[in-house]
């Protein structure tokens, strides 16, 4: 029969160990609950404020979590500030603002003080005049056999074989220039603007080629040098082109349905997305491991920041002077973080038709009404492969199709009539496809649906525009 000295040393024993189950528990519960306030409030504040969406519309589509964690958040707006506050069970909140010209912010207590609103630099299009130049809703026509065939095929993104809506919001289809297809949900329309998530990756890429156009950069090879790093550091050394390649070999961690990740920690905690990624350590030979990387995109971003402009007000202004304006595109706003840095990962907003334009001009080789914005070959080195991605499926923040593997980035088999696309993507299934030898630009925005293939029905437009 067991002695009570023992009983008693057992039970001691996994109280302890229920205690520490119970302490990692409510440790994790914390984590997850402060990234739920953070992405909620954000989310909130971006969809409500800048797309136009209802708020029961923004929880219902956009605020899922993994275990149906959106139950436990509580949101309120503030429709004069344009503000979102998010609360998870009473222990965790976060508060988020669009302003104008600076996008969605979270609200931060080691952040900076930032203007009401930036001024608007980018006038708007002629609604007279055909896009890219105007607004006009005018399509470029087609012979009415290959119209019908391509108003099919953008059909089958909207609804599924029995009628159910897919949850497309918007599709462009521009070929030689022209907008030949323009469709949307019908709560969306031409002025609505679409959050991109990490097609602002490849803007970002956009940016820092300006920079080196002006000057103001010296090239691919010049160190990003974060001001985290000490002398000596094995980090100071690293390129640029190491970060745009998302070869820096520094730690990263990008599950979107992990609140422990990297990614989610940067966008919806921390104060400054570049400091945070600054912080981690090498944990690869630079220029040997591919490592897709929000915190890449974002000391990129706080590098080209810097270089922007002599003070703040110069360097927010930055994108509409240099970018935006030259391209016409007056809905865009790249977002900052609480530091006033942008958020060069994620958080860009714009019109389909705005990043159609953006689609347009990398498809135009940086060039804009006879204009030369980005160095030569600088697309040329956004789309040559990146050796170290998954089956060639990376450039220099731009995706590809190789078309010699005819590859995703998981190695499952894509259509041929794909091979030689590069793209932009984005989280939730935000496309931009660009095929320069069809001379097309193919703009696809919304959520993520099961019964939504976008490889398929990006060949399906291609099929359609290649038919004789």
């Amino acid at each position: 029969m067991p002695q009570p000295r023992l009983l008693r040393r057992a039970w001691q024993l996994g109280l302890v160990v229920a205690l520490i189950l119970l302490g990692f528990l409510a440790a994790e519960v914390l984590r997850f609950a402060r990234v739920a306030a953070g992405f909620s409030a954000m989310i909130a504040a971006a969809q409500v404020f800048a797309t136009g969406d209802e708020l029961e519309t923004v929880r219902a589509e956009r605020l899922r979590m993994p275990f149906g964690f959106e139950r436990f958040v509580t949101l309120e707006l503030e429709a004069e500030t344009r503000t979102a506050r998010a609360s998870v069970f009473g222990i965790a909140s976060a508060e988020a603002r669009w302003r104008e010209g600076l996008g969605v912010t979270r609200a931060h207590g080691a952040g900076i003080a930032l203007p009401e609103e930036l001024p608007d630099l980018v006038p708007a299009l002629d609604p007279t005049l055909p896009w890219p130049a105007g607004e006009s809703p005018a399509l470029a026509p087609l012979e009415p056999a290959r119209q019908a065939a391509l108003e099919a095929a953008v059909a089958r993104a909207f609804a599924a074989e029995d009628g159910t809506p897919i949850a497309t919001h918007a599709v462009l289809v521009v070929q030689a220039g022209e907008l030949r297809l323009e469709r949307y949900r019908a709560d969306h329309d031409a002025s609505t603007r679409f959050l991109g998530w990490s097609m602002t990756k490849t803007v970002t890429a956009a940016l820092l080629g300006r920079l080196v156009a002006l000057g103001k950069v010296s090239g691919l090879d010049e160190p990003l040098a974060a001001p985290e790093w000490a002398p000596g550091d094995a980090r100071v050394a690293l390129a640029l082109q190491s970060f745009l390649r998302m070869q820096s070999g520094l730690a990263w961690s990008v599950d979107y349905e992990d609140p422990a990740s990297d990614s989610l920690r940067m966008l919806f905690r921390e104060p400054s997305s570049a400091a945070f990624a600054a912080d981690k350590p090498l944990e690869h030979e630079p220029d040997t491991h591919f490592e897709y990387s929000d915190g890449s995109s974002n000391l990129l971003a706080r590098f080209a920041f810097e270089r922007a402009g002599a003070s703040d007000d110069e360097r927010w202004l930055f994108p509409q002077q240099e970018l935006f304006g030259p391209l016409g595109m007056a809905s865009a706003v790249l977002s900052v973080d609480p530091s006033g840095r942008w958020v060069g990962s994620s958080l860009m907003h714009a019109t389909a038709r705005d990043w159609a334009r953006f689609g347009e001009f990398l498809r135009r080789d940086g060039r804009w009404n006879g204009q030369r914005l980005l160095p030569d070959g600088w697309v040329t080195m956004m789309r040559h492969p990146t050796d170290t991605s998954p089956s060639r499926t990376y450039g220099a923040h731009l995706w590809r199709i190789d078309p010699e593997l005819l590859r995703d980035v998981e190695g499952n088999p894509v259509p041929a009539e794909l091979g030689g696309v590069v793209y932009l993507a984005g989280f939730d299934d935000q496309f931009v496809w660009i095929d320069a030898q069809r001379e097309l630009v193919l703009v696809r925005l919304g959520l993520t649906d099961a019964r939504f293939d976008p490889e398929d029905f990006a060949a399906g437009v291609l099929r359609v525009l290649d038919a004789p």
